[in-house]
């Protein structure tokens, strides 16, 4: 049931699933909040998160990572902060940036990389969200 969860709070996944079956685009380009409080509460959990790095999810360098929107795309880990792609260290936001733009038709200015690339079949932001339930939890 807790698999279930995580993939079900990642949009990434979800949109992927809908998007293989070809429904409409209808993805909010920006957050949608009732009152002030909701910003401000929106402000508070974005704020507690660290910047995301591959030490705080156990993913150490030379580890390969697989583009949620297309399997055969890779890249490895190259340290902490950055991956290697196309023979370049870049990071993790600025390569996924780059194929959500060039490759599937995007105009986007800023994506959270950790959301769309996978590691032993969960994404970053899945994993790290499990972690971070497990520590609390331990």
């Amino acid at each position: 049931m807790t698999e279930i969860v995580y993939i079900l709070t990642n949009p990434e996944r979800v949109k992927a699933i809908l998007e293989g079956w070809s429904l409409k685009d209808v993805t909010p380009t920006s957050d949608i909040v009732e009152d002030q409080e909701d910003v401000e509460s929106l402000k508070r959990v974005r704020a507690r998160k660290p910047v995301f790095r591959f030490s705080m999810v156990d993913i150490p360098a030379g580890s390969e990572l697989t583009f949620i929107r297309d399997e055969t795309v890779s890249c490895q880990v190259a340290s902490d902060r950055e991956v290697e792609f196309d023979g370049e260290a870049t990071s993790l936001n600025q390569v996924t940036l780059s194929l959500l733009n060039t490759r599937f038709g995007k105009d986007w200015r800023s994506v959270r990389g950790p959301d769309f690339w996978l590691y032993e079949d969960e994404t970053l932001t899945e994993r790290r969200m499990r972690l971070e339930t497990e520590d609390e939890t331990a």
